[in-house]
């Protein structure tokens, strides 16, 4: 993860990912929602988010960091950018992280 600040852009390579529906067969596209990686929807891969769903509140507290820098714009290695409502995309990406279980 990096922050330009100058642009105000933060690159997050394979933390999250947002791809185009257009990249995908239909049961591609299916699979993909379901893993929650279609854009606009784009998150954590279902496998990262696995891996802390017994370390929330640690994971809560990097969230809160990343967006304390309220970033304007995100590039990802996986997916469609994101250049407007940045702070408001990775909220709701990161909404997992605020759910119980």
């Amino acid at each position: 993860m990096f922050l330009h600040k100058a642009s105000r852009t933060l690159i997050v390579t394979d933390l999250i990912e947002n791809f185009s529906p257009e990249s995908f067969n239909a049961l591609q596209r299916l699979l993909a929602r379901g893993a929650g990686i279609l854009a606009p929807n784009g998150k954590m891969p279902l496998d990262w988010r696995l891996s802390f769903m017994f370390a929330k509140t640690q994971a809560r507290s990097h969230i809160d960091k990343i967006l304390a820098w309220e970033p304007k714009a995100i590039i990802m290695a996986h997916g469609l950018i994101i250049e407007n409502d940045a702070t408001a995309f990775l909220e709701k990406s990161f909404s997992w992280v605020n759910r119980e279980g």
